[in-house]
């Protein structure tokens, strides 16, 4: 099912914050998989699945610290942090992704071309799983384009960003020409050609860009995004006016 032309807006903004209206960004996950010789088999737009939030799939360690002296709003302050920072396994869209992959039974004497599109990058959970299964299937060449990176800061996020980069999973800043692929290619839209839904979007996208780089750096890789980039959308990326 395409994305409408709100939720892209919203969703894939790479601004630092969104104007009101305020919604919620969260990771949404839209891919293409491409035979060698450039012909698609598939795409599809995922997005990841909160679970509600209940005591039933919290670890015991979790609760044990939610104690009767915890109340009112810094109680649920509490559950609604435990429940962003926890990650489901099978329910981020990463995961979801790497299910409906593997359910194809792929032809392992063949290869394939795999782009994403993500609106946030992954965290460290999802960026393991994402190496694990590139190095299971050596077959699959991986791009991974991402609109904004998800606590940036955080040394465990970084090194998940590390791990993907050095893992043949290259992690790479969308900028205007991924922006309209995704929108030509997965967005509900009216007719014409694309123009950038929020302001700034190249600035933002620079910025980004900068800041992924010093990440690497600082963990001693090399930044493989202009070789990348060459090889990034094939013959099927629309022309963009």
């Amino acid at each position: 099912m395409p994305l409408g032309e709100e939720t892209f807006r919203v969703q894939f903004n790479n601004a630092h914050k969104v104007p009101k209206p305020y919604r919620r960004r969260v990771t949404y996950l839209c891919y293409q998989l491409h035979e060698a010789n450039g012909h698609l088999l598939t795409k599809g737009c995922l997005r990841t699945k909160r679970l509600p939030v209940t005591s039933s799939w919290w670890p015991s360690s979790c609760l044990s610290l939610l104690g009767a002296e915890i109340t009112g709003m810094h109680h649920r302050a509490q559950l609604v942090q435990t429940s962003l920072d926890s990650p489901q396994k099978g329910h981020h869209a990463e995961s979801r992704f790497i299910k409906r992959i593997s359910s194809m039974d792929l032809d392992r004497s063949r290869s394939y071309q795999i782009t994403c599109f993500l609106t946030w990058s992954p965290c460290p959970s999802c960026a393991q799983e994402l190496a694990s299964f590139k190095r299971a299937h050596p077959h699959l060449r991986f791009q991974i384009f991402v609109s904004r990176l998800y606590f940036h800061w955080k040394r465990s996020y970084q090194a998940g960003l590390h791990q993907l980069c050095t893992s043949q999973v290259p992690i790479i800043v969308m900028g205007h020409p991924e922006f309209a692929y995704c929108w030509h290619n997965f967005v509900d839209h009216q007719p014409g050609p694309f123009e950038p839904p929020w302001d700034k979007l190249e600035y933002y996208s620079n910025c980004i860009k900068r800041r992924l780089q010093k990440i690497l750096r600082s963990w001693g890789a090399d930044d493989f995004t202009d070789n990348f980039r060459n090889l990034r959308l094939g013959p099927t990326s629309p022309p963009v006016a």
